[in-house]
């Protein structure tokens, strides 16, 4: 997932914040290029079938009825001991961001597990039952 520097920040920030309220001693540790917010693996909690106990996160789109949830396991990725969470800025390796970038491009991590729908008689993309 790539997103505008404010979005970006702001919810690297949030993230972590949530994260170590949360969780018990979870320890970040240096960045892993291009991700920034990384923990260390051993001090995270496993779920089953879920990957990490931590906070997913929920999107609200525009006109949607429903917010996009990304759970932990499309969040963090394991690059060897360091897990990090899979969201990039936009601009990160470029001159930046344009002011018409869209706040967010969702990735194949994130829409893991979730089949989208394509309905080409109402124009609309759904995952499930859910259309946007």
């Amino acid at each position: 997932m790539t997103m505008r520097p404010d979005v970006y920040r702001a919810l690297l920030q949030a993230y972590d914040m949530v994260v170590q309220r949360n969780s018990y001693a979870v320890k970040r540790v240096s960045a892993v290029p291009p991700f920034e917010l990384c923990y260390d693996e051993s001090t995270l909690r496993l779920r089953e079938r879920f990957g990490y106990d931590v906070p997913v996160i929920s999107l609200e789109l525009a006109g949607a009825p429903q917010a996009w949830t990304v759970p932990g396991v499309n969040l963090l990725k394991p690059w060897g001991r360091p897990v990090c969470m899979r969201v990039v800025e936009i601009g990160h390796d470029t001159a930046g961001a344009a002011e018409d970038e869209p706040a967010m491009v969702l990735g194949l991590d994130q829409l893991a597990g979730h089949p989208l729908v394509f309905d080409l008689d109402k124009g609309v993309v759904g995952c499930h039952t859910r259309f946007f």
